[in-house]
């Protein structure tokens, strides 16, 4: 049984909005598609999912941009911590969509991050 497009699937990271209106790396799923591809890291700033700039849109918005089909990919533009903020400071960074790992432990949960998707 396959079951071809029905699966959402993510990239793995946990976000939270940061005071600039992007959305912070606070996690990234050991063994997700954004773990492997070694590119994205804690503290990098979110600003555009495929083009569509993150700080002008809704939580649930950005859940439908980030998340698709295993095996797709999603381009993410990353202010990278450190630089300045201009636009040509921007990292792409091009990532597969698929499967995130389940924890085997489970975590404490942390009240002071919404669980921002996927």
């Amino acid at each position: 049984g396959d079951a071809r497009g029905g699966q959402k699937c993510g990239i793995g990271v946990v976000f939270r909005p940061s005071e600039k209106g992007f959305l912070e790396v606070v996690r990234i799923v050991p063994g997700a598609t954004a773990d492997q591809s070694g590119l994205i890291f804690v503290g990098d700033l979110l600003r555009f999912v495929d083009g569509v700039d993150v700080t002008r849109i809704t939580a649930v918005e950005f859940a439908r941009l980030i998340q698709g089909v295993d095996g797709s990919s999603v381009t993410l533009s990353f202010h990278k911590e450190g630089r300045g903020g201009t636009d040509d400071s921007l990292v792409h960074v091009s990532v597969s969509r698929g499967p995130t790992p389940s924890t085997p432990v489970p975590e404490s949960p942390k009240p002071s991050i919404p669980d921002w998707p996927p």
